[in-house]
């Protein structure tokens, strides 16, 4: 019986397998700012971002001197107090698994339970959007259950308004037009796909690229893509922060949220008390949402189901 070689579960190697995987089916990670993440060395390490400030504009008469405004960029800091670890172990007893089975299956084991972590990490930042870009009872023409200030219930009669509002509050904010996204959960989906009126179904954009060889604008590979409504790319997924009676979905336009993650410190090693050999390595993690960027960032607070 050929023998166990673990050699491929060098750190370089296992690190760079599990963040691949992990792209593969975390669905916030498409659409957060990542552009820090190679300034991470340590817990507690500090980011600062500058911001462009405003450009003045001045009418002109001919023979006037030109007025030269001062630019004042915004510094804002993006420090990193999350550190998280993950550690398994595989017995020399299972050695009818050859080392690249092994680092496969595992690393995607390992890439599922890193989601569960960057995924809510990531929709933890629903604080920071403007209030008026928060959406709930009073917002929403086609609420049923009271006065403003307390969470919808969404429903097939107005999951398509709720949309309508939050683009009406984007453009309000002068945020871009294009690449507008939003995440919802299972129940606010169900709601859409319950009238396709206005949705545009992921498998209806598929059932267009066989039909006329185009592929639409919406299209997306982003893993929880499930269609597409009042120009808001839409997606599904369990990992949206609850407190109380209150889910807050979340929209936006662009990469508002800004996200900084590195698997750092991964290492292997030979366990004292059993024939195994043991992976473990540290994240580091953090974000946060710029106030320039809040402008294009808002909540929809949902009724929990």
């Amino acid at each position: 019986m050929p023998q166990q070689d673990l050699s491929a579960f060098t750190p370089q190697i296992w690190s760079k397998r599990v963040l691949t995987r992990l792209d593969q089916i975390n669905i916030m990670l498409a659409l957060v700012n990542r552009d820090y993440e190679g300034d991470i060395k340590d817990v507690g390490d500090t980011v600062f971002v500058r911001t462009y400030g405003n450009v003045t504009v001045n009418p002109y008469k001919r023979g006037n001197p030109i007025n030269y405004g001062a630019l004042v960029p915004t510094k804002e800091a993006l420090t990193i107090n999350d550190a998280q670890t993950l550690a398994f172990e595989v017995d020399d007893l299972d050695e009818v698994q050859n080392d690249l089975r092994a680092l496969d299956g595992y690393s995607a084991r390992a890439a599922v339970a890193l989601n569960n972590t960057v995924e809510a990490k990531c929709l933890s930042f629903y604080g920071k959007a403007p209030a008026a870009n928060v959406l709930d009872d009073g917002s929403v023409d086609t609420a049923t259950n009271g006065g403003a200030g307390n969470p919808v219930i969404v429903s097939k009669a107005n999951a398509y308004e709720l949309f309508v509002k939050a683009g009406k509050a984007l453009d309000q904010q002068n945020a871009p037009d294009m690449g507008r996204w939003a995440v919802v959960d299972p129940d606010f989906k169900a709601a859409l796909l319950r009238d396709t009126s206005y949705f545009i179904r992921a498998t209806d954009m598929g059932d267009e690229v066989v039909t006329t060889g185009r592929l639409p604008r919406a299209a997306k590979n982003t893993p929880g893509f499930i269609g597409r409504v009042s120009n808001f790319d839409v997606y599904c997924s369990n990992a949206l922060p609850v407190s109380g009676t209150t889910r807050y979905c979340q929209y936006g336009a662009g990469p508002v949220i800004s996200y900084a993650g590195q698997l750092r410190k991964v290492e292997t090693i030979r366990r004292e008390t059993t024939f195994a050999t043991a992976v473990r390595g540290l994240l580091l993690h953090d974000g946060t949402v710029f106030a320039e960027h809040a402008k294009a960032f808002g909540v929809i607070q949902k009724k929990v189901a």
